[in-house]
């Protein structure tokens, strides 16, 4: 079996690699195709970026710990969004571009901050892998003996990376059906075993709401800032947002109600039917859950559910992603092939293409431990106080800059980004020792490296500028 596995990773670098090599000769268009993406289609982008199917399983996991007690969790994490969307509102509509979160960094603390929290966010498409992993196994758990829990995997990268590459509206589209399939199912079925109409009963005399008080409730908003993570795509989608100014803030809050809303009839429904240690002791606690509210038929219907929400997953995190490696290979950080655009759909290509065969080998060669996605969320978080960190310094540094969306005061210093700040920082400590010597590791790694990659490139500027 290994054997198969070396095999097939080293025809598909070749062929991976081939791709690669071949996108780039299509011509030298080095422009994104603008003003794509509605506001409907943003909505959906970052709408399916939080029903993951690690949220589904994060939230079933979660509800088996402290019950109801999650949507406590939730609503605080919800604030804290809330007030990170209104820091993004106002950087993402003063800087409309492309992975734009190495803008916003750049302008406010150099260039290295810039590289830093570009890799940073870039980084976080590992979770892709264990998206791929968890979709896989719960196909083949319910449809066994039809394909591999890899090959399910491998279907799930290769399709939606071809979306991707395919254009940006391409992916619009398809998160909006996604979206409509997706946030209907979940709710429709959570609110006929919450109305009495499944085959087993809901007690609501079941719910808990944490009995062990506010101390799991505040250990668990880490968790439930992954539920809702995922809204901020919409800022390195910017260039290609029509009317961005204007749409890209109503968008992303649309986005954060949506999912807060969609998630509390599941999480009610889980909690008054299924008794918490089957959740605890299932390996894909949601899955248990809808086989309890129907069935063998909701153990199939959840399987879909999970395939659909990890492709959506992936078509917003390829979109997001992509453009920050794209915008630092553009800048000349990274090699320039990375800042390729596909000449007939302007799509990162390239970007796309490194993205997803890094996915690939993942998904193939390595089992992620659960610890690299907890680091994901983690490094979210920092990503979110760069942002309003960043509405700080920019308000100091460009107190006269024009701001289409402003945050609110005190002009020097917002009050919503120190809130936001505050909060985040308690969320990440709550997080975890082991976690956030992982997602520190993964900080002072990535900084030695921008610091590097900032280095070569004003030497290559300096020799590329004639002396006087």
């Amino acid at each position: 079996m290994f054997a198969e596995k070396v095999d097939f990773i080293q025809n598909f670098m070749l062929a991976w690699w081939l791709v690669a090599i071949v996108i780039p000769m299509g011509g030298k268009n080095t422009e994104l195709k603008t003003g794509q993406l509605g506001y409907w289609t943003a909505v959906a982008i970052g709408f399916g970026l939080v029903t993951s199917s690690t949220t589904l399983y994060v939230a079933g996991s979660a509800v088996s710990q402290i019950g109801s007690g999650l949507i406590i969790s939730m609503a605080i994490a919800f604030v804290l969004m809330i007030l990170t969307a209104f820091g993004l509102s106002e950087v993402a509509t003063m800087f409309p571009v492309a992975g734009s979160f190495t803008t916003y960094a750049k302008r406010s603390f150099g260039s290295s901050a810039g590289v830093v929290i570009g890799l940073v966010y870039w980084l976080v498409f590992i979770a892709l892998a264990s998206e791929a992993n968890i979709v896989g196994h719960i196909l083949n758990f319910v449809f066994p003996n039809v394909l591999s829990w890899q090959i399910w995997g491998t279907i799930l990268v290769v399709g939606f990376v071809g979306i991707n590459i395919l254009g940006i509206d391409w992916v619009g589209k398809t998160a909006a059906v996604l979206l409509i399939a997706l946030a209907g199912a979940i709710v429709v079925m959570s609110l006929l075993q919450i109305g009495g109409f499944g085959v087993s009963p809901f007690e609501p005399s079941q719910l808990s709401w944490s009995p062990g008080g506010w101390t799991p409730i505040l250990a668990y908003i880490p968790f439930a800032i992954w539920l809702l993570v995922g809204w901020e795509v919409l800022g390195p989608l910017a260039e290609e947002v029509e009317d961005a100014k204007n749409v890209l803030p109503k968008a992303m809050f649309t986005v954060l109600a949506l999912v807060f809303v969609v998630r509390i009839p599941f999480i009610i429904a889980m909690d008054g039917s299924v008794a918490s240690q089957a959740l605890a002791s299932s390996p894909f606690p949601q899955v248990t859950a809808f086989e309890v509210f129907f069935g063998a038929t909701g153990k199939w219907i959840m399987a879909i559910i999970s395939f659909v929400a990890t492709g959506a997953t992936f078509n917003a995190v390829l979109a997001g992603t992509s453009r920050q490696l794209w915008n630092l290979g553009r800048e000349g950080y990274l090699p320039a092939v990375l800042g390729h655009i596909n000449p007939r759909f302007q799509t990162p290509d390239a970007a796309l293409v490194l993205t997803g065969g890094i996915i690939l080998v993942l998904l193939w060669v390595v089992s992620v431990p659960t610890v690299l996605v907890n680091a994901a969320a983690d490094l979210f978080i920092v990503v979110y106080i760069t942002i309003l960190a960043s509405v700080i310094a920019l308000r100091y540094k460009y107190p006269d800059a024009e701001r289409p969306f402003y945050a609110g005061g005190p002009d020097s210093t917002p009050i919503v980004a120190v809130v936001g700040i505050v909060g985040l920082l308690i969320a990440l400590f709550y997080s975890g020792n082991s976690v956030l010597v992982t997602t520190l590791g993964i900080l002072v790694a990535l900084s030695v490296v921008a610091v590097g990659l900032t280095q070569l490139k004003a030497r290559r500027d300096a020799k590329a500028t004639p002396s006087d």
